[in-house]
C-alpha cells in the first residue's frame, strides 16, 4: 500500500475515532499506571470543569451504584475491598471509607451523571485514593504549634481556656513523638503571646517536614461537638462554607500531601474517640496557608459543649487524642518515605 494513501486512512480513521467518542466538550485526559490511559469527560459549569464520576470510579477500576430519590441524589464507588466513596449531588460533604472530606464545590447531578470539580478531584481526594502518586519526602522534624497563648486565650469556657489545653496537648503529642525517633519543634513552650505572622516566621526559618497547628473549638450552640483537621484551599477556590477565593501562598504548594496528611489524622482520632466526624475542611487560616511544609490544624473537640469538654479534660482522652495524632503521622511518614537507596557493592537481590 502506498505510503501517501496509509497516511490517508490513518488519519480517516483517528477522525472517525474521535467523532464516535467525543463528547459536546472537550476531553480531559487521566494518565494512569495501566496498558491504556483512561477518558475522563468533563462539563463547564461557571468556567469550571466538572469531570463525570462514572469514569472517575472506571479509571479506578470501581464499582458505582446510585440511589435517586425525590429527597437525595446518592452516587457510590466500591473498590475491591469493599472500601466505599460517597458522593451526595448538590453538596460538599463526602464520605471515604466512612469518614467525611469536604469539597471546595458542590457534586452536580446533570442529565443523568454525577460530576466531581476537577481540582476537588486532582488536589484533593485523588491523593487520597492513590498515595502513590505524592511526593516523596523524609519526615523527620515535625514543628507543633499550640493555638494561641498570651492575651490571647482563644475560647474560654467555665473557666476552661483553650491556650492551656493546647499548650498541654502539645507537651503530650510531643513527649510520643519524641519517642518514636522524631524531632519536635514547639512555637511557644509556655504561656506567651505569639502573633500569627511570628509563628510562621518560626516555620519558615526551622524549616521542618510537617507543621501541625493544634486547637479546640467553639460554637454558639452549645450541643455541637466534634472533631476537624483543615488545610489550606488551593488558589482560585472557594474556602469551606464561604464565596472566598483561595490565594496563591506558602502552604498552597502542598495539596496532596495535606489532603492525606489530614485525612489519616481524621481517620485515626474520630476511631480512638468514637467522637462526631465533622471532617477533613479546607480553608486558608494564616499558619497552615503561610507554612513552607505540609500542614495541618487540628480540632480536638468543642469546649462549648460540656460533655465534650469534660473529656478533654480527663487524661485518659487526651491519651487517646495524642496517640491518635501519633498514629497518623506515622501513617503518612510510611506512605511517603523515600525508597531506600541501593548499598554500593551489595549484590542484587533476586525475585523467585
Amino acid at each position: 500500500m502506498p505510503n501517501t494513501f496509509r497516511h490517508r486512512l490513518l488519519l480517516l480513521t483517528a477522525i472517525l475515532l474521535w467523532l464516535v467518542t467525543a463528547p459536546a466538550g472537550r476531553l480531559w485526559q487521566l494518565s494512569a499506571a495501566e496498558p491504556q490511559r483512561s477518558v475522563i469527560h468533563y462539563i463547564t459549569v461557571n468556567s469550571r470543569k466538572y469531570l463525570r464520576l462514572s469514569e472517575i470510579a472506571r479509571f479506578y477500576k470501581c464499582t458505582v451504584s446510585q440511589r435517586i430519590t425525590s429527597k437525595e441524589k446518592v452516587l457510590t464507588i466500591t473498590n475491591r475491598l469493599g472500601q466505599k466513596v460517597v458522593f451526595t449531588a448538590d453538596s460538599v460533604k463526602c464520605t471515604l471509607d466512612g469518614y467525611q472530606v469536604n469539597f471546595c464545590y458542590k457534586v452536580i447531578f446533570r442529565n443523568g451523571d454525577f460530576h466531581l470539580e476537577q481540582t476537588d478531584f486532582t488536589n484533593f481526594l485523588d491523593p487520597i485514593l492513590r498515595t502513590q502518586t505524592i511526593p516523596k519526602r523524609k519526615i523527620k522534624t515535625i514543628m507543633l504549634d499550640p493555638g494561641h497563648g498570651g492575651k490571647d486565650q482563644g475560647t474560654e469556657q467555665s473557666g476552661t481556656k483553650e491556650k492551656d489545653l493546647n499548650l498541654l496537648l502539645a507537651k503530650r503529642v510531643r513527649s510520643i513523638l519524641q519517642k518514636r525517633g522524631y524531632t519536635v519543634l514547639m512555637t511557644r513552650e509556655k504561656d506567651a503571646d505569639l502573633t500569627l505572622a511570628a509563628r510562621s516566621a518560626l516555620c519558615t526559618s526551622k524549616k521542618p517536614d510537617l507543621f501541625i497547628s493544634l486547637h479546640c473549638n467553639a460554637h454558639s450552640e452549645a450541643s455541637v461537638n466534634g472533631i476537624e483537621v483543615w488545610i489550606a484551599n488551593p488558589a482560585g477556590v472557594p474556602s469551606y462554607g464561604t464565596t472566598t477565593l483561595g490565594k496563591n501562598l506558602p502552604g498552597t504548594k502542598f495539596h496532596s500531601s495535606n489532603a492525606l496528611l489530614a485525612y489519616l489524622t481524621l481517620k485515626n482520632l474520630v476511631k480512638a474517640t468514637k467522637a462526631v466526624d465533622r471532617g477533613v475542611r479546607r480553608k486558608q487560616l494564616y499558619v497552615i496557608s503561610h507554612s513552607p511544609a505540609p500542614s495541618m490544624l487540628v480540632e480536638f473537640g468543642f469546649l462549648s459543649n460540656e460533655a465534650e469538654r469534660k473529656k478533654i479534660l480527663s487524661a485518659e482522652y487526651q491519651d487517646k487524642l495524642s496517640a491518635a495524632l501519633c498514629d497518623a503521622i506515622d501513617q503518612f511518614a510510611k506512605v511517603t518515605a523515600p525508597k531506600p537507596k541501593p548499598t554500593p557493592g551489595a549484590p542484587p537481590r533476586h525475585h523467585r
